[in-house]
């Protein structure tokens, strides 16, 4: 019976190798993302930034660029495409952005609804298709606080976050602000829709309405890592090991450089 266990464990392991990192607004997701994909080392493809670099080219991203321009939010299938596009592109040029060196590569921004998900497994090639889902669970009151915290220098131009979270607002998360080191510092508010409590809500609501299928989709294939960083910045150690453990377990192991 053991060795039938063994056996049958064995067989059932899934080699992850393109992630997913997934939280909401104000939770760090883009610089956890960049400081993991240093670390592992891993490519890191930010959807937002192949979108724009996509309609920045040729007369055939018209509709890209046209989205873009009237402020519209682009359909589903046209961020999938779109993002397939350049992955297959990348991949076969020597110049593209994949990094040879790397067997893990690591999406900031897609899927962002569960229709993207079906759209690539039913029609991304195999070794494109995302196999692993991160996501990283702060609460919706830290959130609000650090999006409501974020400042920019005058003086450095240096991106800060003045909100001081602790045990008292959400219980085990620890997270002071994040600040510059200008002797008289002079910070302003990044983006206007910040100033508004109201707009700020939505796109939480709309976050997590857009996202509870995706997570549900992934954790019934036993593809979900959550992992809540209690100590912000201070707690990549603890991330990078976890998200180690997670990949090892599942016979893809990034060279380490602990």
């Amino acid at each position: 019976m053991l060795l039938s266990s063994a056996v049958s464990t064995t067989i059932s392991r899934k080699v992850i190798n393109n992630v997913a990192l997934i939280g909401p607004p104000g939770s760090g997701k883009g610089s956890y993302g960049k400081i993991l994909a240093d670390q592992l080392p891993a490519t890191l493809i930010s959807t937002s930034d192949v979108i724009r670099n996509i309609a920045s080219r040729g007369t055939e991203n018209e509709k890209i660029r046209a989205a873009i321009d009237s402020g519209s939010l682009l359909d589903d299938s046209m961020v999938s495409e779109a993002l397939q596009s350049y992955l297959l592109s990348s991949s076969s040029s020597s110049s593209g952005k994949l990094n040879a060196a790397s067997k893990i590569t690591i999406f900031d921004g897609f899927p962002r609804t569960i229709d993207q998900v079906k759209i690539m497994e039913e029609t991304w090639p195999s070794h494109l298709k995302i196999n692993g889902v991160i996501n990283l669970e702060v609460p919706r009151k830290v959130c609000e606080m650090k999006l409501q915290g974020r400042r920019r220098c005058k003086n450095c131009g240096k991106s800060v976050n003045i909100a001081d979270v602790n045990h008292q607002v959400e219980e085990h998360f620890v997270l002071p602000p994040v600040l510059c080191n200008c002797s008289s510092p002079s910070y302003v508010i990044m983006r206007e829709d910040d100033r508004c409590l109201d707009v700020m809500e939505k796109r939480l609501d709309l976050y997590y309405n857009l996202t509870t299928p995706i997570l549900e989709h992934f954790e019934t294939s036993g593809l979900l890592l959550p992992f809540a960083p209690f100590k912000g910045y201070l707690d990549m150690p603890r991330f990078e090991e976890t998200v180690r453990d997670w990949l090892a377990n599942t016979n893809c192991v990034a060279p380490s450089t602990l």
